[in-house]
């Protein structure tokens, strides 16, 4: 990654308690207007990084008009597009005052919003996310409201009733930056960076502490990759292409997603420092998430096409069977069964995914087991 230009004064280093994160790559005129309208935020208490993926020299150029608002507007635009992860891990990177915020270039936040979401986190401190008024817009202009506050005292309450489908409007919301550490530890070293990894961050911020909201300002979260079923589709499909496998892999998301929260909750990245509710939550969204897998599974004409993709490696298919039949989060082979489907896909990938989780949960055994002589 290169960086064409930076802010004078690093001179650049952001300054105040809040670092507000654009990662863009498009330039149409709703992301010039977000991205405009965000930078205008910029104070001597509040940060806006911007970080360009576009390529496009035009645009470079109107980044450029847009820092000399500020000086704690800090843009980075890369000489070659470098991805959306790499590109959003940069910003957390950068992110390194007390709070941050996400702001997506087809979204728009209102002053009051990040106001709010300041005031909530400097009253209560044992918030560690924060937000006003969440709205989703459909592309027919349809309006909904995401998941809310959750204040309940315990860790897994808090994970438990997120409800998954229900809208996350965490990764938007506003964040203590120590808060979401865990998750970056957890990610940062993953083989296979799911589309549901916000959800992770998520549940890392939710065990960390409370989730406040108020009716108060406004974010206009664009849901349209994910309003349907074949927008979802093609949003899920489009990360795994991304990440080196055919989209076929798409069909087996859910399971991978069952899978993989058993392992975020047991493994030694868990956000949750009671080792029984860590266990409790595993069990809870592994059950949640392969009831999902269990619905394509159940329907007659998607059954068998799915364990054809598969059926040249036959110990796949009896490990897809397993998967489908299980409902313990802690079954010992569970993450084995897996790794077998997906090497029926990319043997490279399930075996460094394989040495992943497995040094996680080694870690997580010996971090969890009482002091000697106990």
């Amino acid at each position: 990654m290169i960086s064409l230009f930076r802010n004078v004064r690093n001179a650049s280093r952001p300054f105040g308690k809040l670092a507000i994160l654009v990662p863009t790559y498009r330039f149409d005129a709703r992301a010039r207007h977000t991205i405009a309208a965000t930078a205008s935020l910029a104070s001597d208490n509040i940060a806006v990084l911007v970080a360009d993926n576009s390529e496009n020299p035009d645009k470079w150029d109107y980044l450029r008009k847009l820092k000399k608002l500020h000086a704690n507007i800090h843009i980075f635009c890369h000489s070659r597009n470098i991805g959306a992860f790499a590109n959003w891990r940069l910003l957390f990177e950068n992110a390194t005052l007390d709070y941050y915020l996400f702001v997506g270039d087809d979204d728009y936040c209102t002053p009051p919003y990040v106001e709010s979401g300041l005031g909530l986190l400097e009253q209560h401190r044992d918030a560690s996310a924060a937000a006003g008024q969440f709205i989703m817009v459909t592309t027919a202009n349809q309006t909904t409201m995401a998941n809310r506050a959750r204040i309940e005292a315990a860790p897994y309450q808090r994970c438990v009733n997120f409800v998954i489908g229900g809208g996350n409007s965490l990764p938007n919301s506003m964040a203590r930056r120590d808060a979401v550490q865990p998750y970056l530890d957890y990610v940062d070293g993953h083989p296979l960076k799911a589309s549901f990894f916000d959800w992770m961050m998520s549940y890392t911020l939710l065990a960390s502490g409370k989730y406040y909201t108020e009716d108060q300002g406004l974010y206009l979260y664009d849901v349209s990759n994910w309003e349907n079923a074949q927008a979802t589709w093609a949003s899920n499909a489009k990360f795994y292409v991304a990440a080196g496998l055919p989209e076929a892999f798409t069909w087996f998301h859910e399971l991978y997603w069952a899978v993989e929260f058993a392992h975020f909750f047991r493994g030694a990245f868990t956000p949750i420092a009671d080792r029984q509710q860590s266990l409790d939550s595993a069990q809870f969204f592994y059950l949640n998430r392969i009831g999902e897998f269990r619905r394509i599974w159940q329907n007659p004409g998607l059954a068998r096409p799915i364990e054809e993709m598969i059926s040249h490696r036959h110990a796949a298919v009896d490990a897809l069977h397993s998967l489908v039949a299980n409902d313990d989060a802690m079954h010992p082979h569970l993450f084995d069964w897996f790794s077998e489907v997906l090497a029926s896909f990319d043997p490279v990938c399930a075996a460094a995914y394989a040495d992943y989780v497995s040094a996680s949960l080694d870690r997580a055994t010996v971090e969890s087991a009482p002091p000697a002589g106990r």
